[in-house]
């Protein structure tokens, strides 16, 4: 979603001000007048993308809306969109933004802010939940299954009307973007089948592509950026109803439509320059809770495609920057994608508390593509060096039931740590608190015949409404079952964030969208437990310190061409 620019200025006491030209003096500083109601905001939601905000005119003279998607307003800030409206238009102030996605299910939080006669007023606190979609000329836009399952998961986004054109999805035209292709006519495209022989169904077999059989669409670098399915109860056909052309899968994804059973949602096999665009969002910020890990991720030249491959490679901060850098200041604020404020953008060395000193990469899929439900394949090669944690996972894209120590979920796709008397032990499974012995509980482990990072392996987790599954080059090592939630064993091992899973399904909290995450951290207080031959305490205030200062034990183990995670592709394909 496009930022806008913000035209809001701070009074003297903190609070915002909006148009540059206005002065402090006008009430927002002293207090806003108590005579005027504002009139209430309409919003709503244009599709395929866009969001309309409008009061009616009641002479006023400024208009200003403050929002968030999905995030609390803290106050009175500025807000993802924050904008100065000058005009009226056809009896009415009108804020637009032709670029937001939004899905039903969305909420906005808001604030808006009018100047009449002079005087400026405020409504503050403004919740609004998205219900359905317009056109640009504001006309309804029926969408199928809005009628029918009013009860249905808000995340859901229904599909387009089939009657209006069966086959309309998200994508990209592909004659316009060699990079991206859509979702193709099973009726025009002879090499594409859509339905699935549930005896060949491939989630029975991971590590198999079945993009010549399965798959509704041709695959690129790019992901297929495909629709949200509507619940399998708003499709199943009557006599009079739409018959789709394909199985209907119970993956969802972030865009509107149906998802095929068996298609391929994603794909990206490294073989052009990292484009931070299109596909990935690289990480630039000091990771901090739960794991704290002692790298900082960058994106510079420890993270690029090469050969064909994702590589992200470790390096000491003072390589980059000097010696003695670990004890200045390490500013990240502008190109920041933590939170600002924080000390994931600015740190300053102090005492023992020492900058983080080493450099990891990270990228994810999180502004482009998340899902719920479906077979996730990576093909990966692990990283050989002490102390380094490949991180091959999936994180929740809105944090439903919590952002802070896994209350929301984690899903490790494969971890290998690196060092050597770990490398024949494989890891994954789902994550839902940062505290033993809950955090280890549901994670299995396969031991292997001889290391894992001696070359690449396909590493597939298979995530369903009721289980998560485990694969190794095509073999099964672990599966947990969901059964009636998660939310008992949590309690019994007094997980605060326990009690919040009983507003979701058997199988929350991973019942909401997840997206890609690939990239390498470094130490942190979870991964290692306390060793003689561990140089730091978890718990220990120098910890990050006590890792620096044994640097001749653990950095002579990294080496270029073994110490680096190395991703071949990435696949996502529907249940």
């Amino acid at each position: 979603m496009r930022r806008l620019q913000s035209e809001s200025v701070m009074c003297s006491d903190g609070r915002a001000m909006v148009g540059p030209l206005l002065a402090c003096a006008l009430l927002l500083c002293a207090g806003l007048v108590r005579g005027y109601q504002v009139p209430s905001a309409t919003l709503e939601a244009i599709y395929p993308r866009g969001l309309r905000v409008s009061v009616p005119d009641d002479g006023f003279t400024l208009f200003a809306f403050h929002g968030k998607l999905n995030e609390e307003m803290d106050g009175l800030e500025g807000g993802t969109w924050s904008r100065d409206i000058n005009a009226p238009h056809n009896g009415r102030w009108t804020f637009e933004d032709d670029n937001a996605e939004l899905k039903i299910g969305d909420k906005i939080y808001f604030w808006t802010y009018v100047i009449k006669n002079g005087l400026g007023y405020r409504q503050d606190d403004g919740e609004w939940t998205v219900d359905g979609y317009v056109d640009k000329a504001g006309d309804p836009v029926i969408l199928a299954g809005t009628t029918t399952t009013t009860n249905a998961d808000p995340s859901i986004v229904p599909s387009v009307d089939p009657s209006i054109d069966p086959y309309t999805t998200a994508s990209v035209d592909p004659s316009t973007d060699p990079n991206t292709t859509a979702s193709v006519d099973p009726s025009t495209d002879p090499n594409t089948t859509t339905s699935v022989d549930p005896s060949t169904d491939p989630i029975t077999a991971p590590g198999v592509s079945p993009n010549s059989e399965l798959s509704s669409e041709t695959t690129t670098d790019s992901p297929a950026v495909s629709a949200s399915t509507v619940p399998l109860s708003a499709v199943e056909p009557e006599a009079d109803e739409y018959q789709f052309p394909c199985k209907v899968s119970a993956t969802q994804v972030t865009s509107a439509g149906f998802v095929c059973r068996g298609q391929l949602l994603f794909e990206d096999t490294f073989d052009g320059d990292l484009d931070k665009g299109k596909i990935w969002t690289p990480e630039i910020k000091m990771p901090c809770a739960p794991e704290f890990p002692f790298n900082v991720y960058l994106y510079d030249k420890n993270i690029e495609t090469r050969d064909g491959k994702l590589v992200i490679e470790p390096e000491l901060l003072e390589t980059k920057y000097g010696d003695g850098f670990l004890w200045e200041t390490l500013d990240l604020t502008l190109k920041c994608t933590g939170k600002v404020g924080t000390k994931e953008c600015y740190r300053e060395a102090s005492g023992p508390e020492i900058l983080p000193p080493v450099i990891t990469g990270k990228i994810t899929s999180k502004r482009r593509f998340s899902f719920k439900y479906g077979r996730v394949e990576v093909v990966a090669k692990m990283p050989l060096g002490d102390w380094l944690v490949p991180e091959i996972q999936l994180e929740p894209a809105r944090h439903e039931y919590g952002s802070s120590r896994y209350a929301s979920g984690l899903l490790q796709i494969a971890l290998v740590k690196g060092n050597a008397e770990f490398a024949k032990k494989l890891y994954a499974g789902p994550i839902m608190s940062d505290s033993e012995p809950f955090r280890s509980k549901y994670l299995k482990e396969k031991i292997g015949l001889e290391n894992w990072n001696n070359g690449y392996h396909n590493y597939t987790l298979l995530w369903k409404p009721d289980s998560i599954q485990m694969f190794v080059d095509g073999e099964k090592y672990g599966e947990v079952d969901a059964g009636e939630g998660f939310y008992e064993e949590g309690q019994r091992c007094h997980v605060r964030a326990a009690p919040r899973w009983l507003k979701g399904t058997a199988m929350a909290p991973f019942d909401e969208l997840f997206y890609i995450s690939l990239g390498l951290s470094v130490g942190g207080v979870h991964e290692f437990p306390d060793a003689a031959r561990k140089p730091w305490h978890n718990r220990g205030s120098k910890a990050m310190l006590q890792f620096w200062e044994a640097r001749d034990q653990w950095y002579p183990t990294w080496f270029p061409d073994t110490s680096a995670l190395r991703i071949d592709s990435v696949r996502v394909f529907a249940l």
